[in-house]
């Protein structure tokens, strides 16, 4: 049996609005993390700086879920999952 399938899946869902920098570091860490069965997704929450170009460019490896607005924490949490 592959590492993956003994794994429960772990999915990581960020929320981010103008905070490209803050995001990246965060991403960073997580994907530093040995564990092959996760899945990171973030929601872009409707940005108006340049996170979400960043994020299709330097981070394509995760899930982005896309808001054309601020949906505020709480309800771009529940977007994610």
């Amino acid at each position: 049996m592959e590492k993956e399938s003994l794994q429960p899946k772990v999915a990581v869902v960020l929320s981010n609005y103008n905070s490209y920098e803050l995001l990246s570091e965060a991403l960073s860490s997580i994907l530093k993390i040995d564990y092959a069965n996760m899945i990171i997704i973030v929601v872009e929450n409707g940005s108006t700086d340049d996170s979400l170009h960043n994020l299709k460019r330097n981070h394509r490896d995760i899930i982005i879920i896309e808001s054309k607005k601020n949906l505020l924490y709480t309800e771009a949490y529940n977007w994610g999952f």
